[in-house]
């Protein structure tokens, strides 16, 4: 339904959760890694991040960029250090884009958007529109993983 996955970014921000074992990138990122791998179906050929600790000697903030074989890229960003809480994927298609969102009720968790992006005489042209809804399953992921 998107088509060809181009870029996928996702933040996982908010405030607090300040882990002594555990920097931002390695609490808040292995959620959004996943789901990037799963929706890529292989594994990135070029890995950059960057971090810094601005309260003690662990990262409270991190960006991880990743080029796939086939010209994906992604950008994660964490932060513990934020005023507000946001759990957000965004994956973009040749045909739509999808938002996952976390902070949603389930009914708006993940949004579909039909926009369109085309060249037109040399110029970049484009339209949006509102977006559909999916239906999520409700319930915390690992804990239906384990059902099944």
């Amino acid at each position: 339904e998107l088509g060809e996955v181009r870029y996928i970014h996702s933040h996982r921000l908010g405030l607090g959760k300040f882990h002594t074992e555990n920097d931002a990138l390695w609490d808040l990122a292995p959620h959004d890694l996943s789901m990037i791998l799963a929706i890529t179906g292989t594994e990135p050929i070029e890995v950059r991040g960057e971090g810094a600790a601005l309260l003690d000697n662990l990262s409270d903030f991190a960006h991880l960029h990743m080029r796939f074989p086939n010209g994906l890229r992604s950008h994660l960003f964490t932060s513990r250090l934020n005023p507000y809480r946001e759990r957000r994927l965004t994956v973009v298609g040749t045909k739509a884009m999808a938002v996952f969102d976390d902070v949603e009720p389930w009914e708006r968790k993940l949004a579909v958007y039909r926009h369109a992006v085309w060249q037109d005489s040399g110029q970049w042209a484009f339209t949006t529109n509102e977006p559909s809804y999916v239906a999520v399953a409700q319930g915390m992921p690992l804990t239906r993983e384990l059902e099944h």
